[in-house]
């Protein structure tokens, strides 16, 4: 009988050595979690701080398609003058 209350002495001192040490851990990482969030917040307004973003540069070019018909157009009218002077050759 006496050796069970000794072990349940033992169990509870552990449970309570246990215990404290999850208290600490816990009391740790509170001040950690609280050191995240001031720095996420510095952070924020250092980030609204900042001066905004020039917009993007706009292309004023032609896209490829009119690119593509204009390359078309030109090569058309050249065969065309081709063909012609073809067949005016072939009169002759």
């Amino acid at each position: 009988r006496n050796m069970i209350d000794e072990l349940n002495q033992r169990k509870q001192d552990a449970n309570a050595q246990l215990e404290k040490e999850l208290e600490n851990k816990a009391a740790g990482f509170k001040e950690k979690e609280k050191a995240y969030w001031d720095w996420l917040a510095d952070a924020k307004q250092a980030v609204a701080a900042r001066p905004g973003v020039a917009p993007l540069y706009k292309f004023d070019g032609k896209s490829v398609e009119e690119l593509v018909a204009e390359k078309k157009a030109a090569l058309n009218k050249e065969v065309t003058a081709r063909e012609q002077e073809y067949k005016t050759w072939l009169a002759a």
